[in-house]
């Protein structure tokens, strides 16, 4: 119920509202848990995720790497479940940093958790960390690792995570053709579903990024209609940012807006 507590907020409320929870179950933890360092491990663990979702990079970081240091002096005083979201998060926040050689390390760290679990769930997550290292560099490579981590995911029925990956693939799809042609259409139609689902399904994150690609995708077919499809998903993308409290991708948005600003003058 602890974890709960946490873990809900995180992955459907705001930045404000997952930091009080976590307040209060780190209280209620020292009051009448002490000595489960277990529980007491993950929730810290949850605090450095949050904060890394809300691209509060340096607090992630040094919450990270205190948690790194403490499952090297005490190993079981973390639950494998934990380790695993330590290793994995600790991997993405070393790709937002662009530090390849760590993010790769960190992963087959948590690769080597999810295996020794025998957790598809787990084993899926870091296979799309794999792809999202070399997004940018290997875009093609990147697909191949998210395709195959749909193919779990449809098998086990992880319809969250297989939604989130569905948009990375669709971005990844995007890369490969974007020079060869500027017509969007199929992925924005294909964007669109996946909105959908999102909504439908409350996935935060997937819709906050779901607005972002569609703005791109508006943006870059550059007709004048598309443009103010652009600008209306950006708003729709900065108020849902806030609405979650995700500060991640809040700059892209920025970035974007700018860019039409720009080009309208």
């Amino acid at each position: 119920i602890i974890q709960a507590s946490v873990y809900i907020p995180m992955h459907n409320m705001d930045y404000g509202t997952t930091k009080n929870s976590i307040d209060n179950a780190l209280k209620y933890i020292d009051k009448y848990h002490r000595n489960n360092y277990q529980l007491k491990n993950t929730v810290l663990q949850l605090r450095a995720h949050a904060e890394l979702t809300a691209a509060k990079l340096k607090q992630a970081e040094k919450y990270f790497l205190e948690l790194l240091a403490e499952e090297r002096i005490s190993p079981d005083a973390f639950s494998l479940e934990s380790r695993f979201d330590l290793f994995d998060r600790t991997a993405s926040l070393y790709t937002r940093y662009n530090y390849e050689i760590l993010a790769k390390k960190y992963n087959e760290l948590s690769e080597g958790v999810a295996n020794e679990l025998e957790d598809s769930k787990l084993i899926t997550l870091s296979i799309m960390m794999k792809a999202k290292i070399c997004y940018y560099s290997d875009p093609q490579k990147s697909l191949e690792y998210m395709d195959q981590a749909r193919k779990i995911m449809l098998r086990d029925n992880a319809y969250r995570i297989n939604c989130h990956n569905n948009v990375s693939i669709e971005g990844s799809q995007v890369l490969i053709s974007a020079n060869k042609t500027f017509d969007f259409t199929d992925h924005i139609k294909n964007v669109k579903s996946l909105l959908a689902e999102a909504v439908d399904k409350n996935y935060s994150f997937t819709i906050i990024r779901c607005h972002l690609m569609l703005a791109a995708l508006y943006y870059l077919s550059e007709k004048e209609y598309d443009i103010e499809q652009s600008k209306q998903y950006i708003e729709e993308g900065i108020n849902a940012s806030i609405r979650y409290g995700c500060e991640k991708l809040m700059n892209y948005f920025y970035n974007l807006k700018a860019i039409i600003s720009i080009r309208e003058a």
